[in-house]
């Protein structure tokens, strides 16, 4: 994250928009709030409570990164501002933070800095400002690279070969299809206002010019899943809001037919941003681009007078508006008004025209006719009443025509403004009830016209000839006054809907609108239309179990909100029923929480139980206030239960018992790793990978599909001190990976085995080991040199003979050997740190390879250079196990029998190759995988046995200590398996898991015993051996003596 933040800062941003408070200009930001002044400190906010604003930008440049920066006040220092983009919160950096002083009181001053990554060309920003507000705003942008259209980095293909063909629903209001066939329906939701595409299934069509790939992308708003069908195959969408991107390699013709729908039909699904993109094929005749000046392959960088360069399309595009007609226009009446004959240098006809020519319309759309000027007119009494035109009603010839003459509304008797049917306001001394204007009976005399004539008072229509009073339509007069009608069909003022039964589940009831219903009326006068809106969902789900610590995972499957100011993480209760409160504990961590303004809320409860069950414990989850979705649907289950996993508690006792023998493994493999590191002294390398390979083997076993208990999972940790991580995460080794772009969160998930499926992070650890052996080689290459140039030399000699004068001559004789030994020492390491030393290597990571090579191949994908970098690392690893180790593996064996040492190395290899195939392919079920397992064992066991003869004995007898306690360790993990829960507790379990882990602790000891003891005949060999030449040299010594003695007496005969 550091490295991405310092590319950012480093590259060039391109600046799209300021805002500054001092200037009180709210430049479309959706709030009714106010800019508020605190001394010199002027804001956009509210000083006593929390407030949201908003803002949408559009018609974004391509871009591949956002950034915002700004100044913020707060009154408390506890509160924060959330920052969300597309509905997604950001992550924020707090540059500084200051307390200021003003006639507000005081106030924290806020820098802040986001860093996002995004790509779409409108965006949405919302900022929850807590008591405070926004200051200073700055949003700039990262531009994708030179010639490179839409940021297209994730396919194999260079960004600067893609073209943008296409883009639609980038506005806020929807006013164009190009492509589409049918009639579209947009809906504005959750985006300040603009709108989606609205469908359940639709088709879209274009003809694209010569190209090779084709790239769709546009962003998901819905939930639902959906299915996109084009001519040569099929494409599942997975549910969610994000920017899909479809490749369609190798696309073969010119018409691209698509066809999108909702995997559930009776859901309708939201788009938006809609792009197609395609490449140029890799041979093709360069374009003549017409209207350019300067010209570099088919790109165009100069246009010609009257003519604009499109970014996009690579090309010139003729001025329209300039009242010239260039290239493709048809005319060109410098102006952009709709059906004036010509619309986008395009002739145009009006809107009902079927047929136009050349700006003459000469066939109309079904439901108008032709007039004499070349116009369409709606056809009057067809029955179809055409929006928009001079048509107010249309009833067909063979019905009544009363209410309809000549397709218009007749006019109603003292009304004064009328629109269609509706009088809007009658003349004086008239008033409106019931489609008519009766006299008012306050403004006229009563009794003079109570023979001919109806009035209206109080909303009352006095009948004089009838003697009786009525109410208005769907009142009903009950104690001198009227009461709406309930279950007459006529929504009245006081009823919230009206559908005209009292039939129970239908949205209406009682003329009140049931739970998670929307009731409308969609004609005046007429019954109540209710919908069931889907109601947002609690989701429970169980993650796994850590050392007893079980994890359980909170959510909604759609974006919630509360009905109070309290988050609903404070009003979140939870308990384990028939357990009591002070035999478990509890921790609650908030990942994304759920206030007055709408997030998806996500949650991860750790639960521990402190004693052992004989049955798997019930957890209660309730939501003790109000939860709906964003139009008000209110959440169905506020309680939830789910059943946990059986306790591996273990008591302090227990546990002391567990870290006891945990670190007496932990001095034993120090001790090995000690003597091995001595034996590399003595010229041998063998021995330590021969136990490194058998602590990787014993590793392995933990990623069994079972359920240890929790004294065997501590033993297992131990394995923990062969990893190079602490090493890795101290250079900051992911940054690395994130600078060449390979995304580290690419998590393979089944069973035990939860790591990253990427083949290079995986070989990590590996990539350190190549990089330190490089470096050694470096190093011993250069003391060698010096060795040789500086000790092994006259010079040398010559130093150490002037030195003697000053000092003891026996004891820099002493000393001069004793350096002259070590150098030779040092250069005999050099035979490590070579290709025998490389050999060695990579047996010594065998299993750790092979086990991440097959990991990749659960999730291997072929989307950009590094997958196939990854296939190539896979087939290279494998030809150097198959060629280069066992070609030339040697090993300090008998001169007659290589060929039997090859073959049990490849047989040992198969094996070891097939329980890493079954740890990992098969972790779906327990038996089949423990079984598996427990054959490889004991395949394993018997190559062994027949090629015995090739072991020295030490080594013999370790091997089959390992494989025998691992072959008993799989025969009593059968009780581990679910089957056999109703056999064995979880008392008997921890039982089981002591004698285990004493079991596979004595291949341990056995190993270091079988070390100390080759370590001491070594040892005694050399001390021997040392002795031996010493006792020559002073029998040598003393026959010289003899002889010189002897020769004396000769002399003195003589």
């Amino acid at each position: 994250m550091i490295i991405f933040i310092a590319l950012v800062q480093i590259t060039f941003q391109n600046v799209i928009y300021n805002f500054d408070a001092n200037l009180e200009e709210k430049d479309e930001w959706s709030s009714n709030l106010q800019f508020v002044s605190c001394s010199s400190y002027q804001f956009l906010g509210s000083c006593c409570e929390m407030s949201v604003i908003s803002r949408l930008f559009l018609n974004l440049e391509t871009h591949y990164v956002i950034k915002m920066e700004g100044y913020f006040l707060r009154q408390e220092v506890d509160d924060e501002f959330l920052f969300f983009l597309d509905g997604y919160q950001l992550e924020v950096i707090l540059i500084s933070d200051l307390e200021v002083n003003s006639d507000c009181g005081r106030m924290m001053l806020s820098n802040i800095s986001i860093i996002h990554q995004h790509n779409r060309r409108t965006s949405l920003i919302q900022i929850i400002q807590p008591a405070g507000g926004i200051m200073k705003l700055q949003i700039s942008i990262l531009n994708c690279q030179e010639e490179c259209i839409g940021c297209i980095w994730n396919y194999p293909i260079n960004c600067e070969k893609w073209i943008l063909h296409q883009y639609s629903f980038d506005q806020k209001q929807m006013t164009y299809s190009d492509g589409w066939n049918a009639v579209l329906n947009y809906h504005e939701v959750g985006c300040d206002g603009c709108q989606y595409l609205k469908f359940k299934d639709i088709s879209y069509s274009t003809q694209i010019p010569s190209h090779q790939d084709i790239l769709i992308r546009f962003y998901k708003r819905s939930l639902n899943s959906l299915i996109l069908n084009y001519m040569y195959g099929e494409v599942w969408i997975a549910f969610g809001e994000y920017v899909v991107e479809i490749f369609l390699q190798n696309y073969p013709t010119e018409i691209l037919n698509l066809n999108i729908k909702s995997e559930d039909i009776t859901q309708e699904s939201l788009i938006r941003d809609f792009e197609i993109y395609c490449t140029v094929p890799e041979t093709h005749i360069l374009d003549l681009n017409q209207g350019c000046q300067d010209q570099i392959g088919d790109r165009c960088l100069n246009c010609e007078d009257g003519w604009v360069l499109d970014e996009f399309k690579q090309s010139c595009s003729p001025i329209c508006g300039d009242m010239i007609i260039n290239g493709d226009e048809e005319c060109d009446d410098g102006n952009l008004i709709s059906y004036d004959g010509c619309f986008q240098c395009k002739h145009q006809c009006i809107d009902s025209c079927k047929t136009c020519i050349l700006g003459i319309c000469k066939q109309c759309l079904e439901g108008f006719v032709l007039n004499s000027n070349n116009d369409c007119d709606p056809q009057c009494g067809d029955g179809i009443v055409i929006p928009y035109s001079n048509e107010q009603c249309d009833i067909k010839e063979d019905e009544d025509q009363g209410g309809c003459q000549n397709c218009k509304y007749p006019s109603i008797p003292n009304c004064k403004q009328e629109f269609f049917s509706i009088c809007l306001e009658c003349e004086d001394g008239f008033f409106f009830l019931i489609d008519q204007c009766y006299p008012n009976c306050d403004k006229i005399n009563f009794l003079e016209q109570i023979e001919n004539c109806d009035c209206i008072q109080d909303g009352i229509i006095f009948h004089p000839r009838k003697c009786r009073l009525e109410c208005e339509q769907g009142y009903e007069f009950i104690d001198y006054s009227c009461h709406s009608v309930c279950g007459d069909g006529l929504v009245q003022e006081q009823e919230e809907c009206d559908d005209g039964n009292e039939q129970v589940g239908d949205g209406c009831l009682k003329c009140e609108i049931e739970k998670n219903w929307v009731c409308n009326s969609i004609m005046k006068n007429s019954p109540s239309q209710c919908i069931l809106v889907k109601a947002p969902h609690l989701i429970i789900n169980y993650l796994n179990m850590t050392q007893n610590k079980q994890y359980i995972s909170i959510r909604f499957n759609e974006q919630v909100k509360v009905n109070t100011t309290k988050l609903l993480s404070n009003t979140i209760s939870f308990k384990l029923i028939n357990i009591d409160n002070q035999n478990w504990r509890s921790s609650f961590q908030i990942k994304q929480d759920v206030g007055s303004y709408v997030t998806f809320g996500e949650y991860v409860l750790e639960i521990e139980v402190l004693q052992l069950l004989d049955f798997r414990p019930t957890l209660q989850i309730e939501l003790n206030q109000s939860v709906s979705n964003i139009i008000n649907a209110e959440l169905e289950d506020y309680t939830k239960f789910l059943t946990l996993d059986y306790p591996k508690y273990l008591n302090e006792q227990q546990m002391n018992y567990s870290q006891k023998l945990k670190n007496t493994n932990i001095y034993l493999i120090y001790a090995l790793s000690a003597i091995t590191a001595l034996s590399l002294l003595f010229g041998t390398g063998d021995l330590f990978v021969e136990v490194l390979a058998i602590l990787q083997y014993l590793q392995y076993l933990r990623y069994i599909n079972l359920k240890y208990p929790q004294n065997l999972e501590i033993y297992f940790s131990i394995n923990d001190l062969l990893s190079i991580e602490p090493l890795l995460n101290f250079i900051h080794f992911d940054f690395f990976f994130k600078f060449i772009n390979i995304q580290t969160d690419q998590e393979y998930s089944e069973g035990k085995i939860k790591q990253n499926s990427n083949l290079i992070i995986n070989l990590s650890s590996q990539i350190i080991q190549c990089a330190i052996f490089l470096l050694l080689f470096l190093i011993s290459k250069w003391i060698k040199k010096v060795i040789y140039n500086w000790i092994f030399c006259t010079g040398y000699f010559e130093c150490m003979s002037s030195l003697s004068k000053y000092m003891s001559p026996t004891i820099m004789t002493k000393f001069s050997q004793l350096f002259y030994d070590n150098c030779l020492n040092i250069i005999e390491l050099e035979h490590y740190i070579s290709f025998s030393g490389l050999q060695k290597a990579l047996l010594l990571n065998g299993w750790d390879m092979i086990f991440k090579i097959l990991l990749y191949t659960r999730n291997i994908q072929i989307n950009n250079y590094l997958d196939i970098s990854q296939i190539i690392i896979v087939i290279i690893i494998l030809i150097l196990y198959f060629v280069v180790i066992l070609n030339n593996f040697g090993g300090r064996v008998p001169k007659q029998q290589p060929q039997k040492q090859r073959i049990f190395e490849i047989l040992n290899f198969v094996r070891q190759f097939l329980f890493l195939l079954f740890l990992i392919y098969i972790q779906s079920s327990q038996l089949l995988q423990l079984g598996l397992l427990l054959l490889t064992n004991i395949f394993e066991i018997n190559i062994i046995f027949n090629y015995r003869y090739i072991f020295n004995k030490q080594k013999y007898i370790v091997q089959m200590v390992i494989e025998i306690s691992v072959l008993i360790f799989m025969l009593s993990s059968f009780f581990y398996i679910e089957e056999f829960n109703q056999y064995i507790n979880e008392a008997q379990k921890i039982l089981l898991g002591w004698f285990q882990a004493i079991l596979l602790s004595s291949g341990i000891i056995i190993e270091l015993l079988m070390v100390i003891y080759k370590s001491n005949i070594i040892i005694r060999q050399k001390c021997i051996n040392k002795q031996s030449i010493k006792q020559q040299s002073i029998t040598k010594n003393h026959v010289e003596e003899q002889t010189v003695w002897q020769n004396k007496k000769i002399l003195i005969k003589f």
